[in-house]
């Protein structure tokens, strides 16, 4: 609609989010749709990283853990990809052991503030609760690097074990920066309409967070081009 040139450097996923507006041909059950549609205003979207980040063969998360392994740091766009990647695979599989569950905190977690996209160690989970049921914080999952803040107590076994059974280890560190990511994000102007042949969906997510993943929490698959 417009553009001017901003004061700083914009990096990637510098910006507020983005708005979608899809419309996805079949059909789908009026009731479940809504129903899904509150759950999902409620609790929040699961943050997965979607099928688009692994490749059409479905196999960069694997390229990238064969590159870290290596005694090289991975150069080029290409090999960053790649070993992103396999980060997101171990973040997907921290997400879907909690995936049931996450609005709720354990001990140590680094609960992620949605206001300011900042995380902070809970330590008292009795009193954070609250906040977490309603949607102003959410527990966080491992993007693994070296300055990749790392939780505690019970957060910290669960975490450790779930990268190591996924074959991350230490020594891959050194490669990559590290982040945290939250495990579930709030989805802005969540509605859905019937129309011919379809719905029409309409939502706004933060960066980096992906719409496939949520046409997955419908049962829905890919939009169709318009």
């Amino acid at each position: 609609l417009d553009s001017i040139r901003h004061g700083n450097k914009l990096k990637p996923g510098h910006l507020s989010g983005n708005r979608f507006d899809l419309f996805l041909s079949g059909d789908a059950e009026a009731g479940f749709m809504e129903a899904r549609l509150a759950e999902l205003r409620v609790g929040g979207l699961p943050n997965y990283f979607g099928p688009q980040r692994f490749g059409m063969r479905r196999d960069n998360h694997f390229q990238g853990k064969r590159l870290l392994e290596g005694s090289r740091k991975p150069k080029g766009g290409r090999a960053k990809l790649l070993a992103n990647a396999w980060q997101s695979f171990l973040f997907n599989r921290v997400l879907a052991e909690r995936v049931n569950e996450l609005s709720v905190l354990l001990p140590g977690d680094l609960a992620w503030i949605h206001r300011k996209g900042a995380v902070f160690t809970v330590e008292d989970v009795a009193s954070e609760s609250p906040r977490a049921k309603a949607l102003e914080i959410s527990p966080s999952g491992p993007l693994p690097g070296r300055k990749m803040s790392k939780p505690s107590a019970e957060a910290a076994e669960l975490e450790g074990r779930l990268l190591a059974e996924c074959g991350w280890n230490s020594e891959q560190d050194r490669f990559l920066t590290g982040a945290r990511r939250p495990l579930r994000v709030p989805i802005e102007g969540l509605a859905a309409t019937e129309e011919e042949g379809g719905w029409r969906l309409k939502f706004s997510l933060p960066p980096g967070s992906y719409a496939t993943a949520l046409l997955r929490e419908l049962g829905l698959k890919s939009p169709s081009k318009e």
